[in-house]
């Protein structure tokens, strides 16, 4: 268990950003899902949570929040029946989601009550890249094993749980699919010291966008990180739909032809830099992080030291041609 430090802030202003409700139930602790016994779909789990901890870690100046990791289907399985209030669940598995052995491989009913845990217990989960319960594992049960591939119809039966309806499938092409970061996102990576182009790449493939419907009506998120924007569509990446008491944050991202996936560490700086903002709506009026780039860029360091030895070279000239009177004892 991780005890992350804590900076608090008070802001009369309101920016124009969209912002998570002030008024919900405070954020107990965050639980990475992390399980032995399911696999992992469009991301290495392990490598995942790795860096998810450590970009945690380096935001230790703006939450407070104990970070829990958690290993054994067991465990998974009481919090499940504990249902404590108000924690956000960041599953490391991508498109596959544990299920416990006590569901008897009824992937259908796990996926409802999971759903109405956020409603009602206002959870907040957190699934950073591909179609999120695509499949799901728990080698434990023979009739599941690792990886138990269901489609679409887990989001289904996900979103049937709290009466919504949903898909991951967009409209466009997946080569037309590149996202861009919007104006609360540059502001989180000023904050939080990610350099666009540096440690997060300037596009994003956001190929599993979620669109959800509450009858006909199309229920937009409350805010989100990357945008896909075309003449008559938008989609989201790391957006933060709310399902009644709690939140589904979709990260949507791509992760499965070679040479076009998003690489485990920038998913994890993109999750952590959401989980941080749904905490502390308000650290975004902390002052921004010095450039990583200038400070630590090669063609930098090469930049200062020609101006450095060019200055030398002037200096030499001038005081060679008398512009610069000698100093004498």
């Amino acid at each position: 268990m991780l005890m992350i430090s804590t900076f608090f802030i008070y802001i009369i202003t309101c920016p124009a950003f969209a912002q998570p409700e002030h008024n919900r139930a405070s954020i107990s602790k965050i639980i990475v899902l992390d399980v032995y016994e399911a696999s992992s779909g469009w991301i290495d789990k392990d490598s995942f949570t790795r860096f998810f901890v450590d970009e945690i870690r380096k935001i230790n100046s703006s939450i407070e929040i104990h970070v829990q990791i958690l290993h054994r289907i067991e465990d998974w399985e009481k919090l499940l029946k504990d249902a404590p209030q108000a924690i956000i669940i960041v599953n490391s598995h991508g498109e596959i989601i544990p299920i416990p052995s006590s569901y008897n491989a009824d992937w259908c009913t796990f996926l409802g009550d999971l759903a109405r845990l956020i409603k009602d217990k206002g959870w907040v989960l957190v699934n950073p890249v591909g179609y999120a319960f695509w499949g799901v594992g728990n080698s434990a049960d023979p009739r599941v094993g690792s990886a138990k591939i269901i489609e679409e119809h887990g989001l289904n039966c996900f979103m049937w749980g709290v009466g919504l309806a949903a898909s991951a499938w967009p409209l466009l092409p997946e080569d037309e699919m590149n996202g861009q970061f919007n104006e609360l996102s540059k502001r989180l990576f000023d904050i939080f010291g990610y350099e666009i182009g540096y440690d997060i790449p300037e596009y994003i493939p956001v190929h599993r966008p979620l669109t959800v419907f509450n009858g006909t009506t199309e229920v937009l998120p409350n805010w989100a990180l990357i945008e896909v924007k075309k003449e008559n569509v938008t989609y989201y990446g790391f957006a933060a739909y709310k399902i009644g008491q709690g939140y589904l944050i979709w990260g949507g991202l791509h992760h499965v032809a070679q040479g076009t996936k998003v690489p485990d560490d920038i998913t994890a700086r993109l999750t952590a830099a959401a989980v941080a903002y749904f905490i502390v709506p308000d650290v975004i009026f902390l002052p921004a992080t010095l450039k990583k780039s200038f400070l630590l860029k090669p063609s930098t360091i090469i930049l200062v030291l020609f101006l450095v030895v060019l200055t030398l070279i002037s200096l030499y000239i001038l005081k060679a041609l008398g512009f610069i009177e000698k100093r004498f004892k």
